[in-house]
């Protein structure tokens, strides 16, 4: 995140030139978004966001849409200087 002189907020990942705005956005929420996994289908929980899962046996959404397509995580290295 970063902070302008008018003190409003940038999201943004310097290293994925592609992210969007409204891409980091949807990560950020989805990702403090907690829930269920009742049947395949992800319920949220009654639970405000939070960094933190506030309860035992909940997933976040984007846990759930990660590992129901099977994306893999991959965290790349910085570049080496040569």
């Amino acid at each position: 995140m970063y902070f302008d002189i008018n003190k409003t907020i940038l999201m943004a990942d310097s290293t994925k030139t592609t992210s969007s705005f409204e891409t980091t956005l949807k990560s950020a929420i989805s990702s403090q978004a907690w829930g269920r996994v009742v049947n395949g289908d992800w319920i949220a929980s009654d639970h405000p966001l939070s960094q933190k899962c506030p309860e035992q046996g909940l997933i976040s959404h984007k846990y759930y849409i990660l590992d129901k397509h099977k994306f893999i995580l991959i965290q790349e290295e910085p570049d080496k200087e040569k």
